[in-house]
């Protein structure tokens, strides 16, 4: 369920930077500008951006976590002495319907999969149930289909074959084998899949798709054929049933009106670059969004699996606060990312219930005010009870010594498990010690 709730977060970040760049893309007027070339460069740029833009966050994601317990102590003076009056756990309000929400997008992702790969091997049937031709990367298909073109090779019927266009279809396909624009449908179905419940990449797909149409219906013009008697063609073909499946370049996609228009636009007639910049604005809200320290606690908070190996603060226990000493067992037998992770006896909710029964905030970092985050790890026994012990990051030693001890006091869990069978497993667990606003400082 992990790697679901990772796509799911992933996927939430790459549509937002590419759904921001998206909005500038429309807005600006881009989209309607003759440079095909450009055009094409740049939709395969903002998603190339956004894929990249949106690991920001699990980079900065680096410790592994459960969810966290906030544990405000409230502090008051007594023989001028500063005790523990009274200890409340307020465990962090998870997001609302998250499990749920990564349920529903694993059962989308997989139906969205299964018809990429439903796409994959209609295209390959129909392909390798035509005959080749003796003109390399040329089949002939046996019914009557619109002429399209993927990986290289070209598809067409025996009466285009043999029909008064066969010369202009030829040349048009080309020019997308040549261009291997079948590898930008490809990118951008995968891309789909990711963010099946987001209409940003089929909007991004369909203005790509027009662009690769530009581009081969300028290559026909470029190849000295008749204007007139291929845009008398492509008004047949219109009429005729597209192959049906978004992974292909289909001789009658598009909008025939806008590739007669193109046809007759003077490409050197375009608008300046300088307007593509306007991207750039868009680009760094993004990337300045899916930066920001929200989204890695986030990530980090939900997908306690991505870090397991982070290195550990040496912290100095003295004897008085720590009698034992924090274990050093061997570690190489814990298992990384087990099939089942060790629960609390009781859940999560006595798992706080127990910490707020049994923390004790250090009575020296009470009078100086010292506060901030523990994050701890620890290592569940096969047995569940608990094994080695090491600080990741904390803000004061009292504070750490504190932790150790709380946890050396847990009951055994139950233990995380792979095939079944129980393994030791690194728990990560994050304490916030809080003095209440009201607490006299020194």
């Amino acid at each position: 369920m992990w790697i679901i709730a990772s796509l799911f977060l992933y996927s939430l970040m790459f549509g937002l930077t590419l759904t921001l760049m998206w909005g500038v893309w429309r807005l600006s007027g881009l989209r309607n500008k003759a440079d095909f070339k450009t055009g094409r460069l740049l939709i395969l740029s903002m998603v190339g951006f956004a894929a990249l833009a949106a690991v920001v966050p699990f980079h900065q994601a680096r410790q592994m976590v459960v969810d966290e317990a906030v544990v405000d102590v409230e502090v008051v003076a007594m023989d001028a002495e500063m005790t523990v009056a009274d200890i409340v756990a307020d465990t962090q309000t998870p997001l609302i319907g998250f499990d749920a929400l990564v349920t529903a997008y694993g059962v989308g992702l997989a139906v969205s999969l299964l018809w990429l790969i439903g796409s994959l091997a209609y295209v390959w049937r129909m392909m390798f149930r035509s005959r080749r031709s003796e003109i390399p990367g040329l089949r002939i298909c046996r019914r009557a289909i619109v002429p399209f073109s993927w990986g290289g090779w070209i598809v067409m019927s025996a009466a285009d074959r043999d029909g008064p266009g066969f010369n202009s279809i030829m040349a048009h396909e080309s020019v997308h084998c040549r261009k291997q624009h079948w590898l930008d449908l490809l990118a951008l179905r995968v891309a789909g899949c990711l963010t099946w419940y987001l209409p940003t990449v089929r909007f991004l797909r369909a203005d790509l798709i027009d662009f690769h149409e530009y581009a081969a219906d300028a290559g026909v013009m470029d190849s000295g054929c008749d204007p007139e008697a291929y845009q008398m063609l492509l008004i047949e073909k219109a009429t005729h049933r597209r192959f049906n499946s978004s992974l292909v370049n289909s001789l009658n996609y598009s909008s025939i009106k806008k590739r007669i228009t193109m046809m007759q636009t003077n490409q050197t007639a375009r608008c300046g670059r300088g307007r593509y910049l306007a991207l750039l604005p868009a680009a760094l809200l993004a990337l300045a969004a899916v930066s920001s320290q929200a989204l890695a606690d986030t990530v980090r908070d939900r997908i306690p699996q991505i870090a397991h190996d982070q290195e550990s603060v040496d912290v100095t226990v003295t004897e008085a606060q720590e009698p034992a000493s924090v274990s050093e067992q061997n570690t190489d037998d814990i298992e990384a990312q087990p099939e089942v992770m060790p629960v609390f006896q009781g859940g999560y909710e006595k798992l706080w219930e127990f910490i707020a029964k049994n923390i004790r905030y250090p009575e020296n970092a009470a009078i100086n005010n010292v506060q901030g985050r523990v994050v701890l790890q620890f290592v569940v026994e096969k047995d569940g009870s608990v094994g080695e012990i090491k600080i990741l990051r904390s803000p004061d030693e009292e504070l750490s010594a504190e932790a150790i001890r709380l946890v050396k006091l847990f009951p055994k869990f139950t233990p995380g498990k792979v095939n079944g069978e129980p393994v030791r497993v690194w728990y990560t667990l994050p304490l916030t010690f809080r003095l209440s606003s009201d607490i006299p400082q020194k």
